[in-house]
């Protein structure tokens, strides 16, 4: 997975789309296989009902265990998506319920 870059509303979906169905807006990040949350958010805000293509983050025709985690913008963690990711692809991002104590 590759982590730089710029982001496009239009074209082909050629690496990855997220689409917020919650509603707040969010910041998508990744965490590395080491376990350490990068700083550069993938996509820095999403408004609720919106999408974006990240067109040049990921690489086409390739999947990579990733973990991806949708932040609302004052950085408390609404959803995460864990497991093989392969681009082109789509992650739609659902508010996931809290545990319970």
């Amino acid at each position: 997975m590759t982590l730089g870059g710029c982001s496009s509303e239009q074209g082909p979906a050629v690496g990855m789309s997220f689409r917020n169905a919650t509603d707040v807006p969010v910041l998508i990040t990744a965490i590395d296989l080491d376990g350490v949350e990068r700083v550069e958010p993938i996509v820095h805000s999403l408004d609720p009902g919106l999408h974006v293509v990240v067109n040049d983050r990921f690489l086409v025709n390739q999947c990579a265990d990733v973990t991806l985690v949708a932040r609302s913008l004052d950085g408390i963690e609404v959803a995460r998506r864990t497991g093989q990711l392969c681009a082109p692809g789509e992650w739609v991002v659902e508010r996931q319920p809290v545990a319970s104590p």
